[in-house]
């Protein structure tokens, strides 16, 4: 992928409405660092099409047929920026509960398309491409239901794999259902202080209270904030107690 390329602006366009696609897609063409990516006519090819592009914004509607747009914001991405685009004005104020970048009526007009658009250039932050890590006191906003939910870094008590997505356990929380996977989390997370115990599991060491071994293939491990311990298997046992086992870089 060239430098152009990866300065674009991926977008995806869900509306039931084919000529309604074709206009807005017609428009935002017209704007050198825009590129449709996907398009879709209903929610299960929304989420789809959204889980195989990871777009960095979705123009969605909200009249589906049949459906209803605030149902995908569960499968967005959390990097993901939505912009509700329908004819019906009453429904802006739901669409900025949600957190959303804007609000666009029907029929959209380039000069209003081209304020989102700016809106978007300032928000869009592709965390993992630029190589940056959180931070060991960074908070996290991530989408949840139609609203959005805030937590600290160190408030993480493990991440597990949970098909395409990871399931964020929280300390004194309940836990978070988020479409990234560990391999993104790996690459976000902080070099020190989070261990991936195995293929699906990543946890926050300093959460750690203790682990009960039954057997060499099975153990419980014990965190912070949390009544229900998180089972192990080997491999997880033995990074875990390596880890733990090592001792610190002040020692």
């Amino acid at each position: 992928m060239n430098a152009a390329a990866q300065n674009m602006w991926r977008a995806v366009l869900v509306d039931d409405e084919r000529l309604a696609r074709q206009r807005l897609k017609t428009l935002l063409e017209s704007h050198p660092r825009v590129a449709v990516v996907g398009e879709a006519a209903d929610l299960p090819t929304a989420r789809h099409v959204i889980k195989e592009q990871r777009p960095d914004v979705v123009f969605l509607d909200i009249h589906l047929s049949p459906g209803d747009g605030f149902d995908l914001l569960p499968a967005l991405p959390a990097e993901t920026a939505v912009v509700f685009v329908t004819a019906h004005a009453p429904h802006a104020v739901r669409a900025f509960e949600t957190h959303a970048l804007d609000y666009l009526l029907k029929p959209v007009h380039p000069d209003r398309l081209a304020t989102t658009l700016q809106r978007l250039g300032s928000t869009v932050k592709k965390t993992a491409a630029q190589g940056r890590r959180l931070a060991p006191g960074e908070a996290i906003i991530v989408k949840s239901g139609i609203g959005w939910r805030r937590f600290l870094l160190q408030e993480v008590t493990t991440i597990s794999a949970a098909g395409s997505y990871s399931r964020i356990g929280l300390c004194n929380g309940e836990p978070v259902l988020l479409l990234r996977s560990l391999e993104e989390w790996a690459e976000l997370l902080p070099t020190t202080g989070f261990l991936r115990v195995d293929r699906s599991l990543i946890v926050n060491l300093g959460a750690v209270q203790h682990f009960d071994i039954k057997n060499r293939d099975e153990a419980l491990l014990h965190l912070q904030g949390t009544k229900t311990p998180v089972p192990l298997g080997r491999v997880a046992i033995r990074e875990l107690r390596r880890a733990l086992e090592a001792p610190r870089p002040e020692e």
